[in-house]
């Protein structure tokens, strides 16, 4: 859940200390996919909803993300995009939500009066992530980095 943290870099200066030469810091995370400046305006709103959603922050460019970890003595040593992989259980949660919020306004009025927030806000991701993937503004990578 590195997605979580706003200093990138005191993780990564962390997780070097503690690991031993050799050792490995393994991330398996969320994604921007494209920089701010290039998103379109539903795109920046949907993922501006989702970062509120996934109590994130903001979302990081995966390449600045990885600048930052190799800058601290690390080397990456295996990365994959597996985006698409997500997309069946990303598309589940989008159903439920559309199911459970959207459908339904009566029962979706009374979901959200009922529930806490945050579980409301993370059923708003969950509707808009698959789009979010499928247009390419979010990706999901699995990044093996080893320390140096």
């Amino acid at each position: 859940a590195l997605c979580h943290s706003n200093d990138k870099a005191e993780v990564a200066d962390e997780v070097h200390r503690a690991l031993k030469l050799g050792g490995l810091f393994i991330v398996i995370d969320g994604y921007l996919s494209k920089p701010i400046n290039e998103l379109a305006e539903n795109e920046l709103l949907a993922k501006q909803l989702s970062e509120k959603g996934m109590v994130v922050e903001r979302f990081e460019l995966y390449d600045d993300v990885k600048k930052t970890i190799s800058s601290k003595g690390f080397k990456s040593i295996f990365e994959e995009d597996v985006s698409i992989l997500l997309l069946p259980s990303l598309r589940r949660f989008e159903n439920l939500s559309h199911k459970v919020l959207f459908k339904n306004p009566f029962f979706g009025r009374v979901i959200t009066k009922m529930l806490p927030k945050d579980f409301v806000n993370n059923a708003v991701s969950g509707y808009l992530m698959p789009n979010l993937i499928q247009n390419k503004v979010a990706c999901y990578y699995i990044t093996v980095f080893e320390k140096m």
